[in-house]
């Protein structure tokens, strides 16, 4: 038997092995791109070269805006009490386990990368949990990172442009442009030259 005889009965033994990994690749990729698809026909609007990710919540679909090369990963949640309002403008990334609360409106500038399991509410009930819930907007700048784990609270109204929030962080208060903010409540840490 020749060397190249044996060599292809060796590889040729071995295919089933190969090709059930990558059957599988295949078809987690279809899938993928499938239900991505089922949730960019179910949102209000949005650009080219956007993706939803697999096990994503949307309340009121139809109250979502999406600019261009728009990334929502795995398991995020976008809700909102009585409405939604979501904008997310063009080359933002929303990572994996985020929570977004759109009851008061939420816009999101260009090249945001919001991290996993980052919490944003945008709603009050006071000190009663029955109340109907009173809606704050919140607009985050271009430029901004929210770090893992991080807590935005709806009295904060503004992210300021290129502000960076440290990994869980707790944000209380409006966050100034050109500034890294972290602890609990949030500060400002260090200023960053623009």
């Amino acid at each position: 038997m020749s060397k190249i005889t044996r060599y292809w009965d060796c590889k040729l033994a071995n295919l089933p092995f190969c090709i059930i990994p990558l059957g599988y690749a295949v078809l987690r990729s279809l899938i993928r791109k499938v239900v991505s698809r089922i949730n960019l026909l179910r949102i209000g609007s949005h650009g080219q070269h956007c993706h939803i990710g697999l096990k994503v919540t949307l309340f009121y679909p139809g109250s979502i805006t999406l600019g261009h090369h728009v990334s929502i990963g795995d398991f995020v949640r976008i809700t909102g009490e009585n409405g939604l309002k979501l904008f997310i403008d063009d080359n933002t990334w929303i990572n994996q386990k985020v929570q977004l609360d759109g009851t008061g409106g939420i816009e999101i500038g260009k090249n945001c990368t919001i991290s996993e399991s980052v919490i944003i509410q945008t709603h009050s009930h006071g000190l009663d949990p029955r109340s109907q819930p009173q809606g704050m907007p919140l607009i985050i700048e271009d430029n901004v990172w929210l770090g893992m784990h991080c807590i935005v609270l709806p009295q904060v109204s503004r992210i300021g442009k290129n502000a960076i929030v440290g990994a869980g962080a707790i944000v209380t208060r409006d966050v100034p442009p050109n500034t890294v903010v972290a602890g609990n409540p949030a500060k400002i840490i260090r200023n960053i030259k623009s």
